[in-house]
């Protein structure tokens, strides 16, 4: 029997590696509800931590922890057609902000014709939206 220690070593150390990062995160696959807003738990701590720094050393595991919400939202969350104030409007709501939370992307009174419908969202501010709150752009095109 030839036995290679190597990959048996590389193994266990990946192990512990991972052990390590899984329990100093809670960081893993999103099966419920529950790991979804654990995850989202994790996101905003990231978020908080790396801010906008390029580089940062835990920006790729912002992106993983991004990522692995996207595919569990697309596989089990279904938003009606609603109009882009609406779905806006319960972003900022779901999200337990104020308008003037967003005052770094949009002036308020530009907010408040948005949200009462006597604007329309450009796509500029449609890009910034999504970018805030992690969805696709098209949600409020």
């Amino acid at each position: 029997m030839n036995l290679n220690l190597n990959v048996s070593r590389e193994r266990q150390r990946l192990i512990s590696a991972w052990t390590l990062i899984k329990n100093a995160t809670g960081i893993g696959p999103i099966r419920s509800p529950a790991d979804y807003e654990a995850m989202r738990t994790l996101a905003d701590q990231l978020v908080d931590q790396v801010g906008t720094q390029v580089g940062h050393p835990l920006s790729d595991l912002l992106d993983v922890v991004l990522e692995l919400m996207a595919s569990w939202e697309d596989d089990n969350i279904s938003v009606q057609e609603q109009s882009p104030k609406d779905m806006l409007s319960y972003l900022i709501k779901a999200n337990g902000l104020k308008q003037t939370d967003l005052a770094n992307i949009v002036s308020q009174g530009t907010l408040s014709n948005i949200l009462r419908g006597k604007r329309e969202i450009s796509k500029q501010l449609a890009k910034k939206f999504a970018e805030r709150f992690s969805v696709n752009v098209s949600v409020f095109l």
